[in-house]
């Protein structure tokens, strides 16, 4: 399983990790696993990410993602 951490994830997804952290805190995706004190991130979360931005580029804003 590739695992990630926030920063290799931001990394990866070209999201700030203050943005990631807020889009988890919002429920926007899955909380991470926890490996010790490590957060770390799967393939799902990179996919749902990926989908986040998409559908903010399409002019969808956070509110509306939510829903």
């Amino acid at each position: 399983m590739d695992e990630l951490t926030v920063e290799e994830l931001s990394a990866k997804t070209g999201i700030s990790v203050r943005n990631l952290r807020f889009y988890t805190t919002r429920g926007l995706v899955p909380p991470p696993t926890k490996r010790g004190r490590t957060a770390v991130y799967g393939p799902e979360h990179v996919a749902r990410f990926a989908l986040l931005r998409d559908l903010q580029a399409h002019g969808l804003n956070l509110a509306a993602i939510e829903r």
